[in-house]
C-alpha cells in the first residue's frame, strides 16, 4: 500500500432489529438496534497531493447525497486537523440509496478513516467518531468497525457477535427517506426495552417496519413474497428487506422468482468492517 494512496471498501449494514422506545423533546428517538456488517460494499480510490483540493468522482455518478456526504467528511478533516494536503476520491458504488443499507453513511466514514491514514492526522477512532456524528447518526457505527448493539439515540455501542448468516437482500424500486418515516405521526414509539444479554433474534422486530409496509406497497409485495421462504424483516428504515438464508439452494430459486423491477443480493454477514482490514494492509 503506497502512502499517497489507497482503496478501501465501505460495507452496507443491516439493523437485526430496530426498537423504537420513545423520542425525545429534541426531535431525537431512543432506540435499540443491532448492527451487522454484511459483504455488499463501496469501494473508494483515494489519491492524496500537495494542494488542498478534493475532487470527487463517482461511478455511477447521479448520485449527489453521496458526493456530498464524501466531500464534506473530507473536508470536515482537513479544517479540523489543519491539513494542508488534498485528495482525489473516486468512489464505485455498489449499495443503493435510500435503501437502510448505510451506503451514504458508509462512504462518508471510509473517508474519514482512510485519509486520516493517508494524511497522517492522527485522529484516534473516538476523535474519528465524533466527526462522523456531524455528518450522519449511523457514521459512528461504521468508523467503530464492529458488529454493535446500539442504544441510546443510536450512537453508544457494545460489541456484538451475532452469527454471520446468508442474507438475500431484496430493494424495491422504491427509495424512502429515513427523515420521512422517523417523522412520521404513525411510528411505533412505545417499544419496550430487551435485556442485550440474552438477546434472541426472534424475540425482536423493526418498528419501523408495519408503517413502511402500509405506505409503500412495493415493500408490502417483497415481504409478502419473500415470506414464503422464511421471515423477511426491514432493515432500518427501508426501503431494503432482509432474509436469513439457511439453505443455499433456495437463492436459484429466488432469482428466478423475484418480482419484477426487485434488485436481489446473496451477502453475508460480517462482524468486522472490511475498511478496517484495509487499513491493515
Amino acid at each position: 500500500m503506497s502512502n499517497h494512496s489507497l482503496t478501501i471498501r465501505a460495507p452496507a449494514k443491516i439493523n437485526l432489529f430496530l426498537h423504537i422506545l420513545g423520542q425525545k423533546p429534541n426531535g431525537y428517538h431512543a432506540l435499540q438496534t443491532l448492527f451487522q456488517f454484511i459483504s455488499l460494499h463501496d469501494s473508494l480510490d483515494l489519491q492524496t497531493h500537495l494542494d488542498k483540493e478534493i475532487y470527487f468522482h463517482c461511478k455511477p455518478c447521479s448520485i449527489p447525497l453521496t458526493d456530498q456526504l464524501v466531500v464534506k467528511a473530507a473536508k470536515l478533516l482537513q479544517t479540523t486537523t489543519h491539513c494542508n494536503r488534498g485528495a482525489t476520491i473516486h468512489l464505485s458504488k455498489n449499495i443503493p440509496i435510500e435503501a437502510g443499507l448505510g451506503g451514504g453513511s458508509s462512504d462518508a466514514a471510509s473517508t474519514l478513516l482512510a485519509l486520516n491514514h493517508l494524511w497522517n492526522c492522527g485522529l484516534t477512532q473516538v476523535e474519528l467518531q465524533s466527526l462522523g456524528a456531524q455528518l450522519g447518526a449511523d457514521v459512528p457505527f461504521f468508523i467503530q468497525g464492529h458488529s454493535a448493539f446500539a442504544s441510546g439515540i443510536g450512537t453508544t455501542f457494545q460489541t456484538a457477535a451475532p452469527q454471520e448468516s446468508w442474507y438475500v437482500i431484496a430493494k424495491p424500486a422504491c427509495g424512502i427517506s429515513t427523515h420521512a418515516i422517523f417523522t412520521h405521526p404513525d411510528l411505533i414509539r412505545n417499544g419496550k426495552a430487551i435485556d442485550i444479554d440474552h438477546y434472541a433474534y426472534t424475540q425482536t422486530r423493526n418498528d419501523c417496519e408495519p408503517l413502511v409496509r402500509k405506505l409503500y406497497p412495493l415493500v408490502e409485495h417483497v415481504c409478502h413474497w419473500l415470506s414464503a421462504y422464511g421471515t423477511p424483516r426491514l432493515t432500518g428504515t427501508g426501503a431494503c428487506v432482509f432474509l436469513p438464508l439457511s439453505d443455499l439452494t433456495i437463492w436459484p430459486k429466488l432469482q428466478a422468482n423475484k418480482p419484477s423491477d426487485c434488485q436481489l443480493w446473496l451477502c453475508t454477514g460480517l462482524n468486522q468492517s472490511p475498511a478496517w482490514l484495509d487499513l491493515q494492509k
